[in-house]
């Protein structure tokens, strides 16, 4: 389950002084698109604070391809940045403060902070906790680092993004690896702080803000490279191993425009399924002999139980279908099965866990991890098909194809995070001609990700317009906008987080 790959969690977030190293450059996109953007930020951000940006730092969000749910127990994933990001544009302040302005001014206020790296999150899920999370990433949570910076350093920025919040495509997650950047920047610290160590403050500090992430997000944002997706281990060691992707197909992305905030539902949503998965391996460790009691916290995750066991994904499916039952547990036949009286003991490193126990009746641990190894088997699968150079690419990208589609199934019938609007897009990607189609990201809302023929990508793109067009029941309301574009688009493997040195554009 281990693959070789040089050890790139030494390298430090590039400081970079062009656009085209950043963006890919179709048909001149750059100078049409991303350059008219960063002006515009730029004359923004004059207007606002009377100076020019001294530097601009970036995050993208991310697609996974395939891999959904497995990242928090331990298993591999195989995520692809995508070249909408956050970008955000900052000078020095004197002032002991951190003024934060929005181009979308109207949704996100400006407000106004302390330097203070350990002051508290807002109460409830407002947007500037996400910039709280990668400010205390770099300055609160590990002393080795944030101990170099005698007094954090007071900032103006002002902050864009292009990608859709709550979509599945991790904008959360871009925007804390975003702030970080700005940060550790700022601070002095870009080369002091590695790539590595970067990506596991960021997801410490997501934690912190509440959310039982498992860490796919974060390092996918800030180890990408332009043309390659990348297999993530976490186990023994975080890698990001290069995976291309078969040249005869694109990605696209479509957007579903129900969306899926994961602060607003974690009791009953993504922090559930962790509660279910802790589970799952306590009454499987158990019913192995592997541990004698349920507080015996001799296993993290999955992985390291199925690494114990030295058993294949298939010998762990056959272990699940011998030991869990079907159709849910409710929380007293949880007890029963573990042998205690509180469950919240078995959950305390969990984020909202006491959300979770008190808000459910039914708890499906057969199902959660039968897809979790059969999930962690496809990404694999995935892996060893791009890489194959004796296949035939036809066979091959509609080998992957179904494995995309084999995952969504999976997603919808056994880790229950699907729903009607993705079940809808996806089915109608393949009866548009997409390979294979899937929800990606947590879930329940959100986006799709879709396997293409570039030869078929115009006609794709059509067909599946009809979605955001259709008539529908009376009272059921899609949230576009006229430009269908931002909803539905091809995507090419983009560039990971990186800082942009102003000076030397001919634009600025």
């Amino acid at each position: 389950m281990e693959s070789e790959q040089q050890d790139t969690n030494l390298e430090f977030v590039p400081i970079l002084n062009h656009l085209p190293e950043i963006y890919h450059d179709n048909n001149g996109e750059v100078k049409q698109k991303h350059e008219g953007r960063f002006k515009n930020l730029k004359d923004r951000f004059k207007q606002i604070y009377g100076v020019v940006p001294k530097y601009f730092c970036r995050a993208p969000g991310r697609v996974n391809i395939i891999g959904e749910h497995i990242d928090y127990c331990g298993y591999s994933v195989l995520p692809a940045a995508i070249e909408q990001d956050f970008v955000m544009a900052y000078v020095l302040n004197e002032a002991d403060e951190i003024e934060l302005n929005n181009i979308d001014k109207d949704q996100y206020p400006a407000e106004k902070i302390s330097t203070d790296p350990f002051q508290k999150f807002k109460e409830g899920p407002h947007w500037i906790n996400y910039f709280l999370c990668g400010y205390k990433a770099v300055l609160a949570i590990d002393e080795k680092y944030y101990s170099q910076v005698t007094k954090p350093r007071g900032l103006k920025i002002m902050i864009d993004s292009l990608v859709p919040p709550a979509a599945g495509v991790s904008s959360s997650s871009a925007f804390t690896v975003c702030a970080s950047i700005v940060a550790l920047h700022a601070n002095g610290l870009e080369t002091k702080i590695p790539k590595g160590d970067l990506s596991k403050l960021c997801v410490l500090a997501e934690r912190m803000a509440g959310t039982a992430c498992g860490g796919m997000d974060q390092t996918i944002s800030i180890f990408a490279e332009k043309n390659q997706a990348k297999l993530i281990e976490f186990n023994p060691t975080l890698k990001a191993i290069d995976v291309k992707i078969p040249a005869s197909v694109v990605l696209a992305i479509g957007n579903s425009l129900t969306p899926s905030p994961k602060l607003l539902t974690l009791g009953t949503r993504y922090n559930k399924r962790v509660v279910e998965c802790r589970f799952a391996l306590l009454i499987l460790a158990l019913r192995t002999g592997d541990i004698s009691h349920a507080k015996e916290q001799k296993f993290k995750n999955f992985y390291e139980f199925q690494k114990h066991l030295g058993y294949s994904y298939q010998q762990m499916l056959e272990l699940v279908s011998s030991h869990l039952q079907k159709g849910g547990y409710t929380p007293d036949k949880v007890k029963k099965e573990l042998g205690i009286d509180d469950l919240t003991d078995l959950l305390k490193d969990i984020p909202y866990a006491n959300e979770v126990i008190s808000q459910n009746y039914q708890f499906h641990l057969f199902e959660r991890a039968y897809h979790v190894f059969g999930e962690a088997s496809r990404v694999y699968e995935f892996k060893e098909l791009c890489d194959d150079e004796t296949l035939d690419e036809a066979v091959k990208v509609q080998k992957l194809g179904q494995l995309m589609n084999d995952s969504h199934k999976s997603c919808r019938d056994l880790y229950d995070c699907s729903s009607p609007e993705l079940d809808e897009i996806t089915q109608l990607s393949r009866d548009s001609g997409a390979l294979g189609s899937r929800l990606t990201g947590a879930g329940w809302g959100g986006c799709s990700v879709s396997l293409i023929p570039k030869d078929n990508l115009e006609q794709f793109l059509d067909k599946v317009f009809t979605y955001y067009t259709k008539e529908r029941e009376p009272g059921y309301q899609l949230w576009i906008t006229d430009d269908l574009e931002r909803y539905l688009f091809a995507t090419q493997p983009g560039k990971g987080a990186c800082i942009l040195d102003p000076q030397y554009c001919l634009w600025m």
